[in-house]
């Protein structure tokens, strides 16, 4: 087996090749691998170089310790306020939230080879978007996912409207984001939302 680690600019994201395969790891598990400031934009950065990289056959993405990615660190959101967007018309800032968006879950879906994400724990909010971005999920058994935007007061974002009609359908999506129900991993899986459940200790080997 052939590995080599690619430098991701922050601790924040892993990412190894490993016979072709780039394995991209949010490696955030004391946070459930929220999204941040340093995490997010490595992330983009990885999604574009491993796809355009000719080494690179499939990208699998995961999330360190128990959980896949809780989606948007709501705890750090505005403690490092951006003195350019605060600046910003709010046209502006619509279309720079536009762009970041698109060149995360955008991006992952437009990737033009298999994309994998394995589901240890937990995959809500943007963290469900960016499951539902790939090809193909596989969940271990103690997973759940959830939508999640109601809880803090939004209506849904990178995507996720349109990647959950796209998997399940105008009505059973519409159900996820009023209610934010959790899902288990069994019901996501007779629902279509993961390919695939697994017991927790065969999660690594089966992905």
């Amino acid at each position: 087996m052939t590995r080599t680690t690619i430098d991701t600019g922050t601790d924040e994201l892993l990412c190894e090749i490993r016979d072709r395969v780039a394995i991209i790891t949010l490696n955030r598990p004391d946070a459930r691998n929220a999204m941040s400031d340093r995490l997010t934009p490595a992330l983009r950065t990885m999604i574009r170089t491993c796809g355009e990289n000719p080494d690179v056959g499939v990208l699998l993405l995961a999330g360190a310790g128990t959980a896949f990615c809780a989606g948007g660190d709501v705890k750090g959101m505005g403690a490092h306020r951006d003195p350019r967007r605060l600046a910003m018309s709010q046209e502006e800032k619509i279309a720079d939230l536009q762009e970041r968006q698109r060149l995360l879950t955008g991006a992952l879906v437009s990737v033009r080879k298999p994309t994998i994400a394995a589901l240890p724990g937990p995959a809500v909010g943007a963290g469900l978007a960016l499951a539902m971005a790939c090809d193909i999920r596989i969940a271990a058994e103690s997973a759940f996912v959830a939508t999640g935007y109601l809880r803090v007061g939004l209506s849904g974002d990178y995507g996720i409207a349109w990647l959950l009609t796209r998997l399940v359908g105008t009505s059973r999506a519409r159900e996820l984001m009023f209610t934010a129900e959790k899902v288990d991993a069994r019901r996501a899986e007779t629902i279509g939302l993961v390919n695939r459940v697994v017991p927790d200790e065969k999660l690594q080997d089966e992905v």
